[in-house]
């Protein structure tokens, strides 16, 4: 509804395509995070590991730095694949726009990944753990998209993670590296959090 601004690929591609990447990644993220301390609870192989001499939260502190690496390997294949499929037209476009448009959906999954692995750390299920920070990245999805259109809504869309990635845009030339960094404190805090939790958890056996 903008006057044909879809004729522009920058445009297009930022709205259809890299406007779903958080969401998705997000989503895979929570999976993990919710699975790498309480997961292992609910298939009782978590009193074997912390059988051997290795510190919670070092469990907890690699558990979130192997989910980080991931996320860094799968973004970097993305952004190999958008290269190749924008090779693939024929058209111009500006490469480092698209790298840093791929890897800026990097900060909101590590954040709510984060959130993710500090549910697993406090609460006795993978379930609980993944509905936890589900939950928390639906909210958040309904108030950065309700508070683009309804008034009242709008102050409360900073409220939301995906707020602070929408004010991103590296296909159209803006980069807000403060919501950038602020994401990057939040994935800290809870895994500092995740980490001071699983050393005071009372861990199931049997």
């Amino acid at each position: 509804g903008r006057g044909g601004a879809f004729a522009s690929l920058c445009v297009w591609a930022a709205v259809e395509v890299v406007a779903w990447r958080a969401l998705v990644r997000a989503v895979a993220t929570i999976i993990a995070g919710a699975g790498a301390l309480a997961g292992e609870e609910d298939r009782h192989t978590l009193d074997v590991l912390m059988s051997q001499p290795i510190a919670r939260w070092r469990v907890a502190a690699e558990k979130f730095a192997a989910m980080a690496v991931a996320v860094l390997v799968v973004t970097l294949i993305a952004a190999l694949l958008f290269a190749v499929g924008l090779a693939t037209v024929g058209l111009e476009f500006d490469w480092g726009r698209a790298l840093l448009a791929t890897f800026n959906a990097v900060p909101v999954a590590l954040a709510m990944g984060a959130i993710a692995l500090c549910g697993s750390a406090l609460l006795p299920t993978r379930g609980l753990a993944g509905a936890m920070a589900g939950v928390i990245l639906a909210v958040s999805f309904f108030l950065n998209s309700f508070g683009r259109v309804i008034d009242g809504l709008r102050g409360a869309r900073q409220l939301s993670l995906l707020y602070y990635y929408d004010s991103s845009k590296p296909l159209l030339g803006r980069i807000n590296w403060g919501d950038i960094a602020l994401l990057l404190v939040v994935a800290g805090v809870f895994w500092l959090a995740a980490m001071w939790a699983f050393e005071r958890r009372d861990l199931r056996v049997g």
